[in-house]
């Protein structure tokens, strides 16, 4: 489970704690992914574009729900495969 953010103020700590939440569960994707056969240049070339495609996405939605939608869609998986 992702923790919540404790800092409710915008600003470094807040960007700190996000990176803390999500580090475990990226690197935990990260090794699965290498054990069953992608190399580490692979799994984190794409994980580059699965980021750019979901900053994209929800850069121009007006809503997560919206956004979460299209990924979904562009990607052929549902969202909880998608989330990280």
């Amino acid at each position: 489970m992702i923790r919540a953010p404790i800092s409710e103020i915008q600003g470094p700590d807040r960007q700190l704690e996000c990176h803390r939440a999500l580090d475990a569960h990226v690197m935990e994707a990260v090794d699965q992914a290498t054990k069953v056969g992608w190399t580490a240049s692979e799994v984190f070339g794409a994980l580059e574009a699965v980021i750019a495609d979901r900053r994209l996405a929800y850069s121009t939605s007006t809503s997560t729900t919206e956004a979460n939608s299209e990924i979904s869609m562009a990607s052929g998986v549902d969202g909880a495969t998608a989330n990280l």
